[in-house]
C-alpha cells in the first residue's frame, strides 16, 4: 500500500497539508483552498518530505506519530513571514483519508 495523492475510486485528493496563517479568523480548516493565505504560508511547507514521513511512519499501521511537524516548514526562506506563518495562532494541518478493510467494518 502506498500514500497516493488521489482516491482510486473518485480521483479526488486524499492528502492535504498546509499552514493556517496567524491572522485567519478560524483555525479548524482542513484544506488549503478553504482559507485566505495572504503570506502564502502553505508554500513554505515541504509537503513532499511530509508525505514521505507519512509513507514511512504511517501507511499500513493503525496508529502513527509524525514528530516535529514544524521541521517541515522552511523558516529560513527570505520570503517567509514569521508573524503570519509561525505566529501564536498559526497552525500546520494535515488531512489524510484512509481506508478501512471490509472485514473491520461493523454493521450497526
Amino acid at each position: 500500500m502506498s500514500l497516493s495523492t488521489t482516491s482510486e475510486s473518485t480521483g479526488l485528493p486524499i492528502f492535504s497539508a498546509g499552514i493556517i496563517p496567524n491572522s485567519s479568523k478560524l483555525s479548524n480548516y482542513c484544506a488549503a483552498s478553504s482559507f485566505y493565505d495572504p503570506a502564502e504560508c502553505s508554500s513554505f511547507l515541504n509537503v513532499s518530505a511530509l508525505q514521505s514521513a507519512i509513507q514511512n511512519e504511517c501507511v499500513g499501521k493503525d496508529v502513527c506519530k509524525i514528530a516535529n511537524v514544524q521541521s517541515y516548514v522552511n523558516k529560513s526562506d527570505p520570503k517567509f513571514n514569521p508573524e503570519e506563518c509561525n505566529g501564536p495562532k498559526s497552525l500546520v494541518f494535515l488531512q489524510i483519508a484512509c481506508t478501512i478493510p471490509e472485514d473491520a467494518v461493523v454493521d450497526r
